[in-house]
């Protein structure tokens, strides 16, 4: 039997999937991600399309995260980390790719791989 004629359990066209739950963001969370849609917007956005013409590392956008608090999200704050979870990092990441995919990838990487 062809791979692409195998009848699906459940078949479905892409166009009618619907989203089967919902789920609303702890409140802290939504405060958190409202503060960096802000600076996403009133910082990052500004400068996002120069930095990306000029090959220019966000360096000063990167120190404001950092003392934010974003750049150590997972951390104990015995080490000066926000000791906060894995979804407030997701939101703010995309918070920041919004509006430069450059910053959040940045973020990202910084707590993911280095900070943890």
């Amino acid at each position: 039997m062809h791979f692409f004629k195998k009848k699906l359990l459940f078949p479905v066209k892409l166009h009618e999937i619907k989203r089967f739950f919902t789920t609303n963001l702890p409140d802290d969370v939504v405060v958190i991600q409202q503060m960096i849609k802000k600076f996403s917007e009133e910082v990052i956005k500004p400068v996002a399309s120069r930095n990306d013409q000029e090959n220019r590392f966000p360096a000063k956008e990167i120190e404001q995260l950092g003392e934010m608090g974003c750049m150590g999200i997972g951390a104990s704050s015995d080490f000066g980390g926000s000791n906060l979870n894995t979804l407030t990092l997701s939101v703010i990441v995309e918070e920041l790719s919004k509006t430069c995919a450059s910053v959040g990838a940045i973020c990202s990487i910084h707590n993911c791989l280095y900070v943890n």
